[in-house]
């Protein structure tokens, strides 16, 4: 069997001979940021690796806890990272949170100081029992547009709905489908695969190398569903994300379409009549896309290299929308990631990927 890494290196090679000669899009890519996930290198080393990528924009990843006492921090990271990358926030903030303040100085700065729109992608806040209530969230958006800075844009981000992907129904149909595949039978519904069409063996002990450190898990099991509920989006369907957007009404509220959490509430979860690609009313209300892959057991935000997330199929449907706007590689270097690979070769591979389908030259 070839390795992990003869694997990403002929992927990494296919992509570049593909995209170089594919029409250019203005599109920003992007990159996650958090000061957490430097992998033990320092900020500045951190920063010049990311620019050395070439993308053009980070995803200033700003904690659930975030409060007060973080103003400095997250002002130096933005003075830090202006100069040289176009900047967006992802905010998984609860509607209570005292960090709305130090969100809403941020976009502030950036608004009059960057040539693109700062984007603010939110997590539609659940209610009591993990669902949300659309007419609460409905409230909440329009608060949340009404502090907003002039030049500033709100999107929802995509979610999926945590109890029925861990209901029994869904874990048996899930054990099904891992036991055909184990079987040599592909039993994925059609148009689900990677980007290629290359799957990655997933080897049982973590590989760090030359990775080093790894950021913080963030794994699909009850207990942390239940710690992360509180911050994750209940706009769990295209369907429900679509009319709380439409229900708003305000033409700086669009859709954040999280591919992986499209996946994970649709063929993962067994949801009924889910396609590859969603309606033409819904992908022309998609302003930001956070793309990175899933394994079969639901290990989120994996690199692009695993097979299951459709993102081919659905972003080159979201481009004939059209669609220009940033498109975040939202992967991270958990123990997961770490059994593929190296945190740079694996970002390369998965920027690589999302360029050639991009048809980022």
């Amino acid at each position: 069997m070839m390795s992990v890494s003869a694997l990403l290196s002929n992927q990494r090679r296919a992509c570049s001979r593909l995209f170089v000669c594919l029409p250019g899009h203005p599109m920003h890519l992007a990159l996650p940021f958090h000061p957490e996930w430097t992998g033990g290198r320092t900020t500045a080393t951190a920063l010049a690796d990311l620019q050395a990528t070439g993308v053009t924009a980070l995803e200033l990843n700003l904690p659930p806890a975030l409060g007060a006492a973080d103003s400095e921090l997250w002002h130096t990271i933005v003075k830090l990272t202006r100069p040289d990358f176009i900047l967006h926030l992802h905010a998984p903030l609860p509607p209570a949170s005292p960090g709305w303040p130090l969100v809403r100085e941020l976009l502030r700065e950036l608004a009059a100081s960057q040539g693109a729109p700062p984007f603010l992608v939110v997590h539609a806040p659940p209610t009591t029992g993990g669902t949300g209530n659309s007419d609460d969230v409905h409230r909440w958006l329009a608060r949340l547009l009404h502090t907003l800075p002039e030049g500033a844009q709100l999107a929802l981000e995509l979610g999926w709905d945590w109890g029925a992907s861990t209901r029994l129904a869904a874990r048996w149909r899930r054990w099904r489908q891992q036991a055909t595949k184990r079987s040599g039978i592909d039993g994925r519904p059609q148009g689900v695969g990677s980007g290629l069409g290359a799957t990655v063996p997933q080897p049982a002990l973590p590989r760090l190398g030359k990775g080093g450190p790894l950021d913080p898990s963030l794994a699909i099991n009850g207990w942390a569903s239940s710690l992360r509920g509180a911050s994750f989006s209940a706009a769990g369907t295209r369907a429900a994300t679509l009319a709380l957007v439409n229900a708003v009404g305000d033409p700086r509220l669009r859709i954040a379409w999280d591919l992986a959490h499209d996946w994970l509430g649709g063929p993962w979860s067994g949801e009924h009549g889910w396609t590859t690609v969603p309606d033409r009313e819904f992908l022309k209300s998609v302003s930001y896309v956070r793309l990175h892959d899933v394994a079969d057991d639901g290990t989120d935000h994996l690199p692009l290299v695993v097979g299951n997330v459709p993102y081919t199929t659905q972003l080159r449907s979201l481009l004939r929308t059209p669609f220009d706007g940033p498109v975040c590689v939202a992967m991270r270097h958990t123990g997961a990631a770490a059994r593929l690979g190296s945190r740079a070769e694996l970002q390369a591979t998965s920027l690589a990927v999302a360029r050639h389908v991009l048809r980022i030259s």
